[in-house]
């Protein structure tokens, strides 16, 4: 179990590090990292082309993630996961050599095309080989491995000083980590437990278990916090830590419900208010988005299983499918929702915060499933 959620770590790295390799705001002094910007002489504008450095990762994931899964649930998914380990890895390698913007983001969008496969596949592997009841668990385990690898960037950037060295940093892991599990882990580990063909039943009752990682919507891609942004991204990964210990309470005490419309309904306000927060208070702005964030994380994670508790087992996988598409779609948009802020300032929190309401709002329509089980 630790093996496999060791590929949350690996997973998380690669995802978060367009934070640091094409941030977009530029840097104002002691500027010695080489961001994709200054690699490739690319101005900065409303709609900046180097942040397609985080959304064509999720459009690889858009387009391509879901077929990985499937192939898994046919072929098995010891090969499905190795191989995914492999390429992604590779395609993350060769983008950090990459000679132009267009080929390091082809090998940005293969690398995110298998991170359905890692998180999800790998997720599932692991509820196969445990008690049911070891589920919640396990998902503090992965979790805490997930947070791992979203704080390793800041050391990894402030390390190596290129958005390459860092590129290459956080895909090679994952190559050798296949390389690993296709000579010696896996044959022994999994040998005729996992290489099983039609698994659907399993998939489709166990995917809605995962936590949403993939298609996170954070609101630390945009670098908007005040003060050192070093210190704000590590605080944006460890807000999140609490909400893998919480989730087992939740679970067990059915209170899936309420921790979503209280949630939603609690960040309409501070999201609103975010602008009239002066500059000569960076620690009340600090404060008050890593609430933000923690709920936001909170709330998510309890759709995603609250999703499973009022669709029906039949149509389960098919809603909950395309509730993760419109979620992708979210989180390549999330690098550009700074634009909002150029028609007037303030609307990007503004539009954050009515979102929140209409979550809440929604919510109130759906049932509640406490007493259900």
């Amino acid at each position: 179990m630790v093996s496999m959620a060791f590929l949350w770590c690996l997973s998380a790295m690669p995802t978060m590090s367009p934070a640091y390799m094409a941030p977009p705001t530029p840097c104002d002094s002691n500027c010695t990292f080489i961001t994709v910007q200054e690699e490739f002489h690319l101005g900065r504008a409303i709609l900046d082309p180097a942040e397609l450095t985080s959304s064509v990762y999720f459009l690889g994931n858009l387009v391509l993630g879901q077929i990985y899964c499937m192939a898994a649930d046919r072929i098995g998914r010891r090969p499905v996961l190795v191989w995914s380990l492999l390429v992604s890895g590779l395609a993350g390698v060769l983008a950090a050599f990459a000679s132009n913007l267009y080929l390091m983001l082809l090998g940005r969008f293969i690398q995110g095309s298998f991170f359905n496969s890692i998180t999800m596949i790998n997720w599932v592997m692991c509820c196969e080989s445990i008690a049911f009841k070891g589920h919640s668990y396990a998902s503090v385990l992965f979790g805490v491995f997930w947070v791992a690898g979203y704080c390793l960037i800041t050391p990894i950037a402030l390390t190596f000083q290129s958005w390459r060295a860092v590129q290459f940093v956080t895909s090679f892991p994952t190559l050798l980590f296949g390389v690993v599990m296709l000579m010696w882990v896996l044959p022994f580990l999994f040998d005729g437990i996992y290489g099983t063909v039609g698994r659907t039943d399993t998939y489709g009752d166990l995917i809605f278990e995962a936590s949403p990682k993939d298609r996170f919507l954070t609101f630390a891609s945009f670098q908007v916090i005040k003060g050192s942004a070093d210190k704000s991204f590590l605080f944006s990964g460890l807000v999140e830590l609490p909400c893998y210990f919480i989730m087992p309470v939740a679970l067990d005490r059915k209170l899936i419900y309420t921790i979503v419309l209280t949630t939603a309904t609690g960040l309409s306000p501070p999201l609103l208010f975010f602008n009239e927060i002066p500059d000569s208070y960076p620690t009340i702005y600090l404060c008050i988005w890593l609430v933000a964030k923690f709920g936001m994380a909170s709330a998510f994670m309890c759709c995603f299983v609250y999703g499973a508790e009022i669709f029906p087992v039949q149509y389960r996988n098919i809603c909950l499918g395309f509730c993760a598409t419109l979620s992708n779609i979210g989180a390549m948009m999330s690098p550009h929702c700074n634009i909002l802020d150029s028609i007037f300032s303030g609307l990007m929190f503004a539009t954050f915060a009515a979102l929140s309401a209409l979550c809440a709002f929604i919510t109130t329509f759906l049932p509640e499933t406490k007493n259900s089980h």
